[in-house]
């Protein structure tokens, strides 16, 4: 099926739509990438289920952008339901935004996942069965205090990534067999401040959660692996063989809010929640270290910033102004001399 789109957003309209989605949508229509956008896109007099599906169908990437009330919504839930489905069947492009949430929320569906609407017990183990392969992918987290511009920023250029692999990719190819696409919870950095590739596993971090990709021989099952993580030590290895990972964790982690699966039968991946929201040097104290000093602290103090701080500031700034300018253009249209707010079906 030919895309009609390069870009469709599942989001939650209800807390996001007049903020940062509507940054993001004038982001991407800066570039230009073309997206889909229901209150301009949606044909009038059709039946806005049918019709968002197939947005999705015909849809070369699809970000989901998951929000505090993301999963109070069956419609939002359905539409993931359905963006899976594409990832299986047409190897679309699945990239989640996790917008003031966690990726450990979304995958254990705890905290703001917890509650689902109500609905058939089989249509509510899709919603949760897709909530939790969605959480698995690669995706991109919003840091505290981090601001909103630059983020979006992020995001647009890994769509333009996504992009340019696709172009240069055979259709072929799965999701998780294309290069810069992993299926850890957490995208990989070349940057050596957030993460490393040792010889036996690699890591990637974030102030609130560190993601470990273990490399195990294909068809491995998960009760052939022994995963342990306690408080400061961490064990990983394959049963009958030595000790993949074993050693004294180099930051306490919280041993009942972990997760690990296996990934397409060939990677353990680990997903560890930090007592304290700090950059780690490494995962166990005996492996190599990296330069933390790379690392932005969560903690500056927005009151003093640095010198190289106050002028990307002051960029963010008026970028802010530019996408609340956009936003405000983009979200109402003239009709005969009268101004009218762009319907939404959420």
């Amino acid at each position: 099926m030919a895309p009609s789109f390069e870009v469709f957003v599942s989001f939650r309209g209800a807390d996001i739509r007049t903020g940062f989605i509507s940054h993001l949508f004038a982001a991407l229509k800066r570039k230009p990438i073309h997206h889909y956008r229901d209150d301009i896109d949606l044909p009038k007099g059709k039946k806005i289920r049918p019709e968002l599906f197939k947005a999705i169908e015909t849809s070369r990437i699809a970000v989901v952008v998951f929000s505090k009330t993301y999963a109070t919504s069956d419609w939002c839930l359905d539409e993931l339901v359905k963006i899976m489905e594409c990832k299986r069947v047409f190897n679309q492009r699945v990239l989640p935004i996790f917008y003031h949430v966690s990726k450990l929320e979304v995958l254990k569906q705890r905290g703001n996942f917890a509650e689902l609407p109500n609905g058939a017990e089989e249509k509510r183990n899709s919603w949760r069965a897709a909530l939790t392969e969605g959480a698995k992918l690669a995706g991109l987290h919003l840091e505290p205090k981090r601001p909103e511009s630059e983020f979006i920023e992020e995001i647009v250029e890994y769509i333009l990534k996504i992009r340019k692999e696709e172009s240069s990719t055979a259709p072929s190819l799965r999701q998780n067999d294309v290069p810069g696409q992993h299926s850890s919870a957490t995208v990989p950095h070349n940057d050596a401040s957030s993460g490393l590739d040792l010889e036996n596993y690699s890591w990637t971090q974030t102030l609130e959660e560190v993601t470990l990709n273990v490399p195990v021989p294909t068809g491995t099952k998960s009760r052939s692996v022994v995963c342990e993580i306690k408080k400061n030590h961490q064990k990983v290895e394959q049963k009958g063989q030595p000790p993949i990972i074993d050693g004294e964790v180099i930051r306490p982690v919280k041993p009942d809010d972990y997760s690990w699966s296996i990934e397409n039968q060939s990677a353990i991946s680990i997903l560890l929640t930090q007592h304290k929201k700090e950059s780690w040097k490494s995962t166990v104290k005996v492996d190599p270290e990296i330069d933390t000093q790379k690392v932005k602290p969560e903690s500056s103090k927005p009151s003093d910033p640095a010198p190289s701080l106050r002028q990307n500031n002051a960029s963010s700034r008026q970028n802010t102004a530019a996408y609340a300018f956009d936003a405000i253009v983009e979200h109402f249209y003239c009709d005969g001399g009268e101004i009218f707010a762009r319907p939404c079906p959420y």
